[in-house]
């Protein structure tokens, strides 16, 4: 079984989320043949009833988690539009949205999706919930911890909707858990510390079995919520460290970060020019 992570830089163009589909595509691909043989072996060469996945799971997990980062700078500017709204200046903040409803559209119009009119519908109702959102924060002139992550959180969602979309559109037998519910942390909103051991849990109840019917799972980065239900994020980056988590309590053999970078840099190479690449590190 494997994990791959994309970030957000890579899904912001067609080229590149064609690519992340493509991805996706040959290594599900690799993972139901390998599913098939290993099946296949254990019950001395015969073709395995049901799904192979299924089969494969009895002997050990196979199948393919993928985990998505808000695209391009869309939590950046959901962060501005929740500001504006804390100054009062609700119109400016709404119109931040619009934007990025619009670029979402039109970053789906460019992979011509048979769904289209579907997605643009949940990308309104996403929109909605973040414009009640800033409509209580402008109301209040409160812009807690709380209130912040809940309307960055939405970012995730955006991307979660279109790459759903966008491997279905690959016919693949794509399922979407929503990390909410899967990534339990504490109340340290903005900075949410994970429990491994509910996660593990949870992975185990929401993620296993659908990986034995030999689905896809599709999951949001860097969003958890409480148990009582309230989203929280877990700070910057922290996408790759859900991938990790559901790895851990998947049994997964790898984890694969895909990123626009050849590998890790001294320092954001976005914000810092001179910023250069680390050839090897060590594991502590």
């Amino acid at each position: 079984m494997i994990v791959y992570k994309f970030g957000g830089a890579l899904a912001r163009s067609k080229r590149g989320l064609e690519a992340l589909a493509r991805l996706v595509g040959e290594a599900y691909a690799r993972e139901l043949t390998r599913a098939r043989r290993i099946a296949s072996q254990k019950r001395g060469k015969r073709t395995p009833s049901g799904s192979a996945l299924a089969n494969a799971g009895k002997v050990g997990m196979h199948g393919l988690v993928v985990v998505v980062s808000a695209i391009g700078h869309t939590t950046r500017q959901l962060t501005r539009a929740a500001d504006l709204a804390e100054e009062g200046k609700l119109h400016e903040a709404e119109s931040a949205l619009d934007r990025i409803v619009s670029q979402h559209e039109q970053l789906a119009s460019t992979l011509v999706l048979e769904r289209e009119e579907d997605l643009f519908e949940t990308f309104d109702e996403i929109g909605s919930s973040v414009r009640s959102l800033l409509e209580g924060i402008a109301i209040t002139r409160e812009l807690s911890p709380r209130s912040r992550d809940a309307v960055i959180a939405h970012g995730e969602q955006f991307a979660v909707s279109l790459i759903h979309a966008l491997l279905e559109e690959y016919d693949l037998p794509v399922q979407t858990v929503d990390a909410r519910s899967l990534i339990l942390t504490n109340e340290s909103f903005g900075h949410a510390v994970p429990d491994p051991a509910a996660v593990a849990e949870r992975a185990q109840r929401l993620i296993a079995p659908r990986l034995r019917r030999s689905e896809v799972i599709l999951t949001q980065g860097f969003v958890g919520g409480t148990a009582d239900g309230v989203t929280t994020t877990m700070g910057s980056e922290s996408s790759d460290l859900t991938a990790t988590l559901l790895a851990a309590s998947l049994g997964a053999e790898e984890v694969v970060i895909w990123k626009m970078l050849p590998g890790i840099y001294s320092a954001d190479p976005e914000l810092v020019p001179h910023a250069r690449l680390i050839r090897t590190l060590s594991f502590e």
